[in-house]
């Protein structure tokens, strides 16, 4: 888990790492009715992924979290089985069990890159109450960023809550967190684009998904994790 602790000379010395100026323009499902449109095609626009049956191997691959136990134990199927690998060592899903999640395919050379301060404002504004965002790094569509555009963009845009390395969003060896998003009722499909974004309720069920364009402050997002939350 990564949260940001860049400097101010860092960023100075990191300078234009975080770049907005790429406009991704993928032709996009509908995914919500109040979805909006994504703009027309671009330059920017990233060779189309290459899709095919969802890979669960990784899951075996992962090393679980030694530092946690997950009580009671997660169930086979569940959300809170996985693993969310830090680079480092891998976290327990079932460590956020009892909260809110809003999971993000982010990165840091997308036109779309500025969303990283309104999901760090909803992270603010409602971890109290029990709302956590996890950023996963997705380089799929060529636009995840260097390390350090990734530390630049997060202080930047003042990110607090977890971000993870880079996964793949979609097979080739797509990241078994992901594959569970897909997998549920209201979830399924590629994903087209960076900055798509799963609500996932306290008791781990997947509760809705937006496309890249529908802002993480619009009032269809902000209202679902309000309620959400509520008692």
């Amino acid at each position: 888990m990564r949260t940001t602790t860049i400097a101010i000379l860092a960023l100075a010395l990191l300078g234009a790492g975080c770049s907005d100026d790429d406009t991704p323009t993928p032709d996009q499902r509908v995914q919500t009715d109040q979805a909006a449109p994504l703009p027309d095609a671009g330059a920017d626009r990233a060779a189309p992924v290459e899709l095919g049956a969802p890979d669960l191997s990784p899951a075996d691959a992962l090393a679980p979290d030694t530092a946690f136990v997950c009580s009671p134990p997660a169930q086979p199927g569940e959300l809170y089985a996985l693993f969310a690998s830090t680079g480092v060592r891998d976290i327990s899903l079932c460590e956020y069990r009892g909260r809110v999640l809003l999971i993000v395919n982010i990165a840091a050379k997308c036109g779309y890159t500025p969303q990283l301060g309104k999901l760090a404002t909803l992270h603010k504004t409602y971890e109290a109450q029990g709302l956590t965002v996890l950023g996963f790094y997705s380089d799929q569509f060529n636009q995840a960023g260097t390390e350090q555009e990734q530390q630049s963009c997060e202080a930047s845009y003042g990110v607090t809550f977890p971000t993870f390395p880079d996964v793949n969003v979609n097979p080739p060896n797509e990241d078994p967190v992901f594959t569970w998003l897909k997998a549920q009722p209201g979830g399924a499909g590629p994903v087209l684009w960076n900055f798509e974004k799963f609500l996932v309720s306290r008791d781990g069920a997947l509760l809705q998904r937006w496309a890249t364009a529908v802002e993480p402050d619009a009032a269809q997002v902000v209202s679902a994790i309000q309620a959400a939350l509520a008692p």
